[in-house]
């Protein structure tokens, strides 16, 4: 008779039918719990469904369940072929079981078959009642795997817009927007460079008395403190740096400026003007106290 196993398994005939070392083979009466560690009951049950279909103990949707649970324990072990296989056999039970799609999707992602991954992506949106933010949120990595980061960024959105609270969503685009700020960073740098070429040095008694006077006055100093997709953005973030800034920012202002980058698209410089470069460098080195990237530049 088909008994409860507490090992993991579904349905099987004895303890040892899931095949799991220590199962030990004895069959179990109704309520006597396996005494294998709770680690290994995490993976047992491997071979349990096989047992249940021989058995035809499940109603179809509760074989498609778990079918698609033991795929799900496949692929927490890493077996990804037996954890396709799986969720293959739950579709071809039910071909619009959304989970199976993602999680096959996912799977065919991850070992390079981006083709069948989108197939199976796209299945899933059409399913009704899907949580749609997985699905995008795939769609979404599958882009940033071929360098699309716009469509990426466009996928991610559309997981939040399906569940504002998805995580996994929220870091990626706060990840592509700080690798987007470092590229940005790194050409305003290179910028900076070419703005202070190495000049000789010439003695203030050579020059006339105006002259070195004005060189006393560098004008049109300004520290850069990031770069934002949008000037909303920009902004919030001067009034966040300026709290946290122990007062190196006092009585500065900020400067917001669109700056578009080739291959990246628009986004708005924070700055603030400053009286000269020396000025400048004490801010940024205040700043780079309380970890806040900063460097001079130009107006």
């Amino acid at each position: 008779m088909d008994i409860p196993c507490d090992c993991g398994a579904l349905l099987c005939r004895r303890c040892g039918d899931c095949g799991t070392p220590g199962c030990g083979g004895r069959p179990r009466t109704r309520g006597q719990g396996c005494q294998r560690p709770a680690s290994r009951r995490k993976r047992a049950g491997c071979h349990l469904v096989v047992a249940a279909v021989a058995s035809r103990a499940l109603s179809r949707p509760d074989l498609v369940r778990a079918l698609f649970d033991r795929g799900v324990a496949f692929d927490a072990m890493g077996k990804t072929r037996a954890a396709i296989a799986d969720y293959s056999a739950a579709l071809r039970l039910d071909p619009r079981f959304a989970p199976a799609l993602n999680n096959r999707a996912n799977a065919y992602r991850r070992t390079g078959r981006r083709s069948d991954a989108m197939r199976d992506y796209a299945a899933a949106l059409k399913c009704a009642n899907a949580p749609r933010e997985y699905t995008y949120f795939g769609l979404g990595r599958i882009a940033e795997e071929r360098g699309d980061e716009a469509s990426a960024r466009d996928y991610y959105h559309q997981a939040l817009i399906a569940n504002p609270g998805f995580a996994l969503a929220a870091q990626s685009l706060v990840r592509l927007d700080y690798r987007d700020q470092a590229a940005l960073m790194q050409a305003s740098a290179q910028e900076r460079a070419s703005e202070f070429p190495a000049t000789p040095i010439v003695p203030a008694a050579s020059l006339p008395a105006a002259a070195a006077e004005s060189g006393k006055r560098t004008r049109g100093m300004q520290i850069q403190l990031g770069a934002y997709r949008d000037e909303a953005a920009a902004s919030a973030g001067w009034t966040t740096i300026s709290e946290h800034s122990a007062g190196a920012l006092d009585g500065l202002a900020p400067v917001i400026e669109a700056a578009d980058i080739p291959g990246k698209g628009r986004f708005y410089r924070l700055r603030a003007d400053v009286s000269d470069r020396e000025s400048a460098r004490r801010v940024c080195d205040a700043l780079a106290a309380q970890s806040q990237p900063c460097f001079v530049t130009r107006e």
